[in-house]
């Protein structure tokens, strides 16, 4: 499916991209996707690839690890790894999301993103 992500604060831009998920009987799911960010890292602008994996447990919370890499622009030599921790929220917009949310599969996420970006010398 395509998905799109607002991020704000270190990192500030859109992710667009694709996921696959499959979904058990049990209510747990495993997801995985890759996909463009385009933002502002540390005021330097560009875009990166970024791909993750995680899983959702029968209680709704998500789980991921994700990287950043070959960057472009001013993002050309950041490198970035870390984990995302979420939650089902209702359906909104934002800037980087469809004007009508309805589009959506009420699958979306909401959360916390941590880890570590470096850029390279």
């Amino acid at each position: 499916m395509d998905i799109t992500e607002t991020f704000s604060g270190t990192l500030d831009g859109c992710y667009t991209g694709t996921e696959r998920d499959v979904v058990y009987k049990n209510g747990t799911a495993t997801f995985h996707g890759s996909g463009i960010f385009t933002g502002v890292v540390n005021g330097q602008s560009g875009t990166m690839v970024m791909t993750y994996e995680g899983i959702v447990n029968s209680q709704g919370l998500a789980s991921a690890n994700w990287i950043l890499e070959h960057g472009t622009g001013g993002l050309a030599n950041l490198h970035g790894q870390g984990t995302f921790e979420g939650t089902l929220v209702a359906l909104q917009t934002s800037p980087c999301t469809p004007p009508d949310p309805t589009v959506c599969d009420g699958g979306m996420f909401g959360g916390t993103y941590s880890g570590t970006l470096h850029f390279a010398p």
